[in-house]
């Protein structure tokens, strides 16, 4: 369980499986890891059902297909300076970019300073839980939007932006007897066989 959570890992009760973020590493290391310790894995990479990525795809077009006004085009330049000059990732700073791009289409008729809380509550329902996107990918999005506003000189935060998602806190499923047994063999030092048995 320690192992797992280290990977930033979670369990899922319902289907009684562990869901961690989707690298080719993690998915190698975790298998090589348990493999050694006789514990046969299946690493499954989740997808999105194709009706699911279809409307994604649908509605992201016509979200970009929208002008950027030039508040909005000034804002993404300040921003990236903010970026730069704290030393942001090269990963992050892109990310951050394209999310705030992303959203100042979807906001196309609006100043970037004019828009609400409740615009905000809005976007993220329409965009992020109505098509089916990730709690971690949502975290992002706020994340950007609260960069931006603090980049743009009007505090941290400008206002409580409101949607980010509560942390799932489900307890992990035991192990089974087989299992705990085979874990307790895997160890031929005695120190550490000592601390699994108790």
């Amino acid at each position: 369980v320690g192992e797992l959570k280290s990977y930033r890992a979670r369990f899922d009760p319902i289907g009684k499986v562990w869901i961690l973020p989707w690298t080719k590493l993690n998915g190698d290391s975790l298998a090589d890891y348990f493999a050694v310790r006789g514990v046969a894995t299946e690493v499954r990479k989740e997808k999105v059902k194709e009706e699911l990525r279809n409307e994604r795809k649908s509605v992201g077009d016509d979200i970009r297909a929208k002008p950027l006004g030039k508040k909005a085009l000034d804002g993404l330049e300040g921003m990236a300076n903010y970026l730069d000059g704290n030393r942001f990732s090269s990963r992050t700073r892109e990310a951050y970019l394209s999310m705030m791009e992303f959203f100042f289409r979807y906001f196309s008729e609006k100043d970037p300073d004019d828009i609400s809380p409740d615009e905000i509550s809005g976007f993220i329902y329409d965009i992020i839980i109505k098509l089916g996107y990730s709690p971690a990918y949502q975290n992002q999005m706020i994340s950007a939007i609260k960069t931006y506003y603090f980049a743009s000189g009007c505090g941290e935060p400008k206002f409580e932006v409101p949607g980010r998602p509560r942390r799932k806190r489900a307890l992990p499923n035991t192990f089974s007897k087989e299992e705990v047994g085979r874990i307790l063999n895997a160890t031929t030092n005695m120190k550490h066989k000592l601390l699994l048995w108790i």
